[in-house]
C-alpha cells in the first residue's frame, strides 16, 4: 500500500547538524503528503543549496528514501541518525534495521544489534529470537499452495473478508469495475464484491458493493460480521457530503458500521487520527482495530474495544508489547482462537509480514511468522482464513513482484492449520519453603542435549513466562547469587 517509484538523486555528503537551524522546507509538505519523489528532491536541493536542514527533517529524508526502497542512502542516513542517540527512536530504530536487512540480509542485523545495546524490551528480544530460530529451522514439506485470485487489476487490490457466498475487497478501480489503470474519480478507494465459488476458491462476477452508504471517497478493509449483519469498514471523515478536516488540514478514516438493510453509524471518529481494519470477534464481541494512538509502542498498534452489539462500551484497550512492536502492526483476524495480524518489526522476511499468536487465559503467546510463500521480501498482509470441507481457505494481499497492481489479492488451500507448535513454560520463583516469592531469578531452559535454548529473568513478582520451538522435552534451571539452583526434567 505503500508508493513505488525510481528517481535519479544526486550524491550527498551529509552532515547532521546537533544545533542546525529548524528551518521550514518545501520538503515538508511533500513529505506529509506522501509525495516522497517531490520531497527528496526538495531536502537535497535545500542541502545543495547550502541550507541545513533540522533532524527531524533528515529523518523525513531517510524515510522517503526507505519508502521508495533506496535502502542503501536510507541505511547511510539512517546510521548517521543513529549516531545522534537522542534522534531516533524505536520506531525509527525498527526502520533503521529494516532498511539494513533490505540493503545486507538479516545476518547484518544480527551483527548491529550484537555491537550496539538497545533496550527494545523482553518481549520484543524473546519475539526476535523465536522467529530467528523458528524461520532458520523451518521445515518446508507443507506449503500452501498459492492460486490467483482472478479479479486482480492494475488499479491495485487488497483486503479481502468473507460475506456470505461472496468476497469483498477493496480497489482504487472505477466505480463501473472495468479495472482499467484509470482509477475513480479523485482516485478514492472503494469496495468491491465478488461471487465466490466455494468449490476452488476463485472469483467472478466483480462488481461494485451496494450495501453500504453510498459516498464520494474513501471506503476501505470492510469486514462482515454474521452476528449483527453488519458490515464494519473505515471511510474519509465527512460533514454533509463533504471531506471534513482537522485543524492542520488532515482528512482522517473512521470506522463505520452499516447494519444490512439498515442505519449507518460511525463507531470511532476523531478528524486528526486514522483507523485501520476494523475486526469483530463475534465470540466477545470484541472490535479490534488498529491505529497510532498516543502511548502507543511504535507506528500503528493494535487495540480492541469492547461492545454489547456493536455499541462500543470501552476505552481501546492496547493488545501490548507482547503483539504490538517498534513498528506497525495492522489487519487483525481472529480464527480458532489465533490472532492473525501484520507487522514490519525489524525481524520478519520482508516489509509486513504475517504472523499468528495464540490467545490464551494468560495472554498471547509469541506471534510466529508464517514463513514462505505466504511472507515475501515485500508487504504481505490483510489475511483471513476459514474451513473448507477437510481443509482450509484462506487470502491475503501483497505486493510482491509479479502481479497486477500495487497490491494484489492471492489464495491458498491448506489441509492441516496454519502455525508453529510451541512449548511454552510460564511459573513463579520461591522459595524453598514456598512461601515467598523471590525476584531476579535467572530461568534457563536446556533441550535433551543440554543445548542452552533460551534465558529470562523473573520479574519484582517472581514470575516468568518463556516460549521456544517445540521440544520433546526440556531441562528448565533457575538460580540466584546466595540461594540454592533448581534443576528439573520435563518430558512430554
Amino acid at each position: 500500500m505503500k508508493s513505488k517509484g525510481l528517481i535519479h538523486c544526486i550524491v550527498l555528503f551529509l552532515m547532521l547538524l546537533a544545533n542546525g537551524q529548524n528551518k521550514k522546507s518545501k520538503g515538508d509538505g511533500y513529505f506529509f503528503s506522501y509525495d516522497f519523489v517531490q520531497a527528496i528532491e526538495t531536502y537535497e536541493s535545500d542541502l545543495t543549496k547550502g541550507f541545513p536542514l533540522s533532524p527531524q527533517q533528515y529523518v523525513n529524508l531517510a524515510d522517503s528514501y526507505f519508502e521508495l526502497d533506496q535502502f542503501e542512502k536510507a541505511t547511510e542516513l539512517y546510521l548517521q541518525l543513529f549516531s545522534k542517540d537522542s534522534v531516533l527512536k524505536g520506531y525509527h530504530l525498527n526502520k533503521l534495521l529494516q532498511s539494513l536487512a533490505k540493503k545486507d540480509g538479516r545476518a547484518a542485523v544480527q551483527v548491529f544489534l550484537g555491537e550496539h545495546d538497545i533496550d527494545f524490551g523482553q518481549e520484543l528480544i524473546e519475539n526476535a529470537a523465536f522467529n530467528t530460530k523458528v524461520l532458520n529451522e523451518r521445515n518446508d514439506a507443507l506449503l500452501p499452495e498459492l492460486f490467483p485470485f482472478g479479479a486482480n487489476t492494475s488499479s491495485g487490490e487488497f483486503s479481502p473478508a468473507y460475506f456470505q457466498d461472496k468476497l469483498l475487497f477493496t480497489s482504487g478501480r472505477s466505480a463501473k469495475g472495468s479495472g482499467k489503470k484509470k482509477k475513480n474519480e479523485g482516485g478514492y478507494l472503494t469496495i468491491f464484491e465478488a461471487k465466490l465459488d466455494t468449490a476452488t476458491g476463485r472469483v467472478s462476477e466483480v462488481e461494485l458493493f451496494s450495501k453500504i452508504q453510498a459516498t464520494d471517497f474513501h471506503k476501505a478493509t470492510p469486514f462482515f460480521a454474521e452476528k449483527l449483519n453488519a458490515v464494519f469498514y473505515v471511510l474519509s471523515n465527512t460533514y454533509d457530503g463533504e471531506l471534513e478536516f482537522d485543524d492542520n488540514g488532515k482528512n482522517a478514516l473512521s470506522i463505520g458500521m452499516q447494519k444490512l438493510n439498515g442505519d449507518f453509524k460511525f463507531l470511532w471518529r476523531d478528524l486528526s487520527t486514522s483507523f485501520y481494519y476494523p475486526y469483530f470477534e463475534q465470540k466477545t464481541e470484541r472490535l479490534y482495530f488498529a491505529a497510532n494512538l498516543e502511548g502507543g509502542y511504535g507506528g500503528t498498534d493494535l487495540y480492541y474495544v469492547n461492545t454489547s452489539r456493536g455499541q462500543i462500551m470501552s476505552a481501546p484497550i492496547n493488545l501490548g508489547p507482547r503483539i504490538n512492536s517498534p513498528g506497525n502492526e495492522i489487519a487483525p483476524f481472529i480464527f480458532d482462537d489465533a490472532l492473525y495480524f501484520s507487522s514490519d518489526v525489524f525481524y520478519g522476511i520482508g516489509g509486513m509480514d504475517v504472523y499468528r499468536a495464540t490467545n490464551r487465559d494468560d495472554g498471547f503467546t509469541i506471534p510466529v511468522n508464517l514463513g514462505t510463500p505466504i511472507n515475501s521480501e515485500a508487504d504481505d498482509f490483510g489475511y483471513i482464513i476459514r474451513n473448507q470441507g477437510d481443509g482450509l481457505l484462506g487470502y491475503f494481499s501483497s505486493n510482491r513482484s509479479g502481479g497486477k497492481g500495487d497490491d494484489d489479492i492471492y489464495g491458498f488451500v491448506v489441509d492441516e492449520k496454519p502455525g508453529i507448535k510451541t512449548f511454552a513454560l510460564r511459573g513463579k520463583t520461591m522459595s524453598n519453603e514456598g512461601t515467598q516469592a523471590v525476584a531476579d531469578v535467572v530461568v534457563r531452559v536446556y533441550g535433551l542435549n543440554e543445548s542452552l535454548l533460551l534465558e529470562t529473568t523473573s520479574d519484582k513478582n517472581g514470575d516468568y513466562a518463556l516460549e521456544i520451538p517445540w521440544q520433546e522435552g526440556v531441562r528448565i534451571e533457575a538460580f540466584k547469587n546466595r540461594h540454592s539452583t533448581y534443576s528439573k526434567t520435563l518430558d512430554v
